[in-house]
């Protein structure tokens, strides 16, 4: 018998429609202590989810009623806690990983289910099910624990700024105010974390609408106007009237933010950072772009900008914990958007990402992201 996690038993959830497919991989299970229920559709393993009891699903991405990546993405969603390795028949890596970085634990090629290799796959996904559900459990106490402390402290320092204890001594409103914004920096860089956790594990919540993307760029550029004016930015945006984009306002706003910011951190006092939002050149997608007139990336520094934890050097230098463009990357994905980055040594920068148009858009529905333009 395979090692099971946590000593419990496990419950197979199999969705598969070829019945001789299905019966190797009952055989292949035989004697290794696992619980097989087997369902023909998508549908049925949705109702079988509901009931609850699944430890692990193993599913073809090839289905009557589903198709590739759909069906891991329903799969997910139905039952967020239960790992899921997908099961492909062809020879591509490249389904199997796109189905992993869709949500899925593992993948399994399907003449990689003979022999222990089935058995130990599916025991992996639910030890690494259980890691991550310890980690985001973990993220969630320290979160709470440094968190609630953090913000009764910049309340405390707030009121006694405001004079709620008498007036303050010449020069004391400088450092309380310093000392807010020390505090201010932890609780974003703690909801950064929490984020970038949630961002991995697939569980971002985005809730679209119908969204006016000059109000949106104004929003951003009005809340960070004191920011680039101190350090002698000049910070604009094309507020020129647009149709609604469809997207979580409060994403889209993270988005923007996480751009601008970045923007600003590596701007010298005397450049500018715009923002303006137009019609994409190939599809019914607005295309948005923060542009600076730092110091530009180098290839190599632009590969890898949307990773997470990645600093370039001149970030290293800024602070930070590189995850504030990994976070826009995953919250634009999330909306069916692409983001890009265009950029040279000493050129400046330029941020580029795609979100689909409104359902008042004249136009036909977008159904993918859109890209660069050239190419």
């Amino acid at each position: 018998m395979v090692g099971k996690p946590m000593g419990s038993e496990l419950r197979v959830l199999l969705v598969e429609d070829d019945p001789n497919d299905a019966a190797l991989i009952r055989r292949s299970l035989r004697g290794s202590g696992f619980v097989l229920d087997c369902c023909p559709t998508l549908g049925e393993a949705l109702k079988r989810l509901a009931e609850g009891g699944v430890s692990v699903v193993l599913s073809d991405l090839h289905l009557p009623d589903s198709q590739g990546l759909e069906t891991v993405r329903r799969l997910k969603e139905k039952a967020r806690g239960v790992p899921l390795v997908a099961l492909t028949g062809t020879t591509r890596e490249e389904d199997g990983i796109e189905a992993v970085r869709a949500g899925a634990q593992d993948y399994l090629r399907k003449e990689e289910v003979l022999g222990p290799h089935l058995a130990r796959t599916l025991v992996f996904a639910c030890e690494r099910q259980e890691v991550e559900r310890f980690k985001e459990e973990l993220v969630r106490m320290v979160g709470h624990e440094l968190r609630s402390p953090a913000s009764t402290a910049v309340s405390a320092l707030e009121s006694l700024r405001d004079g709620a204890a008498g007036p303050l001594p010449e020069g004391a409103a400088m450092y309380l105010d310093m000392a807010i914004h020390s505090l201010e920096h932890q609780l974003a860089t703690l909801e950064d974390l929490a984020q970038a956790h949630r961002a991995g594990m697939g569980r971002l919540k985005v809730e679209p609408r119908d969204v006016d993307p000059a109000a949106a760029l104004r929003g951003v550029a009005d809340e960070l106007a004191s920011r680039a004016a101190a350090k002698g930015v000049a910070l604009t945006a094309d507020t020129a009237a647009s149709s609604p984009v469809r997207a979580d306002p409060e994403r889209l706003r993270q988005v923007l933010t996480n751009l601008v910011d970045n923007a600003l951190k590596f701007t010298e006092p005397g450049g500018a950072v715009t923002l303006s939002v137009k019609p994409h050149a190939r599809a019914p997608f607005a295309e948005f772009t923060v542009r600076d007139t730092g110091p530009g990336l180098a290839p190599a520094e632009a590969a890898n900008v949307f990773e997470k934890l990645y600093q370039a050097p001149l970030g290293r230098k800024a602070g930070g914990l590189g995850l504030g463009l990994y976070i826009a990357r995953e919250f634009v994905q999330s909306q069916g958007g692409l983001i890009w980055v265009e950029s040279e040594l000493g050129a400046g920068t330029s941020f580029h990402f795609t979100l689909p148009y409104g359902r008042a858009f004249a136009g036909r529905p977008a159904s993918t992201g859109a890209g660069p333009a050239s190419g």
